[in-house]
């Protein structure tokens, strides 16, 4: 009997990769224990290699099962991205769109995306997930978010991601400091330098520590703060400054209570990353949504560098 590669045999072989076991995929498949086994038998006849290792507690891919499964996911998401595109032409969008932001986004660039997106698409719905980047990615892991955008990381075999955009950072301090929003500073052999920094769990908490080694820069005090609005809050206050992300400070720019500057010592960059499922394509509602968060992220981001 001949033997031809089959959605099935795609869709359940990353079943079993994720999974880690043939009854757990089979459980996620709505499938039967010995028809997923059959498929990768099959599956390995075909391909004339063995995909798994077999023992008694469960299944762990070979080096060429963890070479096909990259190339199955992304067929596998490429599949299902053109049956979900097929059905929904010429059809109003709608569902629920399942997003996940970092607190930097939820400021300066969600409203006008939402305002647009509620506008032309009335009949979806949006629910966003507000969080820090780990929580985030273990909640497209798990599939309870269509999509994330998160800082630049290593992330599991099992979520795909791309460059989603390049932000500055600029140091922040209060008004009442009265030096011009703009203004370049210089943070190294300051008599007094009181940081909010990140906590030490935080990616951008060490390349900001780098950055203060390269630079010779000695903050005189440190609070650990991983809150936004907090930190916000007590440098509007006065006494204490921050180094912040652009697209979350954009908006000091027009409301007066805090100041932003490019740092004299060099660009401070950061980079996101867009996060999804690698092989769950995300519905037409989730990217006309992502679009709209790329277009603002675009404009902070653009506007950012223009700044002396």
């Amino acid at each position: 009997m001949s033997l031809f590669m089959k959605i099935t045999h795609i869709k359940y072989f990353v079943a079993v990769y994720e999974e880690g076991s043939f009854t757990a995929a089979a459980e996620r498949e709505n499938a039967t224990q010995p028809g997923v086994s059959m498929q990768i038998k099959e599956l390995e006849a075909l391909t004339g290699t063995a995909l798994f290792k077999r023992s008694t507690s469960g299944v762990s891919p070979t080096a060429e099962g963890r070479w096909f499964y990259r190339k199955a996911r992304q067929l596998l998401s490429d599949v299902r991205s053109l049956e979900q595109g097929i059905s929904s032409l010429g059809k109003m969008v709608t569902g629920t769109v399942h997003a996940g932001l970092m607190p930097a986004f939820t400021r300066s660039v969600l409203a006008p995306a939402v305002e647009t997106f509620s506008s032309s698409f009335p009949q979806a719905q949006l629910n966003i997930v507000e969080a820090y980047s780990g929580s985030l990615t273990e909640r497209v892991g798990r599939g309870q978010l269509d999509f994330a955008i998160v800082p630049s990381e290593t992330v599991p075999e099992n979520i795909s991601s791309r460059h989603f955009a390049t932000d500055s950072e600029f140091f922040v301090q209060s008004s009442k400091n009265a030096q011009p929003s703009l203004e370049p500073v210089s943070l190294s052999g300051r008599d007094s330098l009181k940081l909010i920094l990140p906590g030490s769990g935080n990616k951008r908490r060490d390349s900001l520590n780098a950055f203060f080694e390269r630079h010779a820069i000695q903050p005189t005090e440190i609070l650990e703060l991983d809150t936004m609005m907090g930190t916000l809050d007590l440098i509007a206050r006065g006494g204490w400054s921050a180094i912040l992300p652009g697209v979350l400070v954009f908006a000091e720019q027009h409301e007066g209570m805090r100041t932003i500057h490019p740092i004299s010592e060099g660009e401070l960059q950061l980079d996101y990353m867009l996060i999804k499922s690698a092989t769950r394509p995300i519905s037409r509602a989730s990217e006309e949504f992502l679009s709209l968060i790329e277009t603002e992220v675009t404009k902070v981001t653009h506007a950012n560098k223009m700044a002396p």
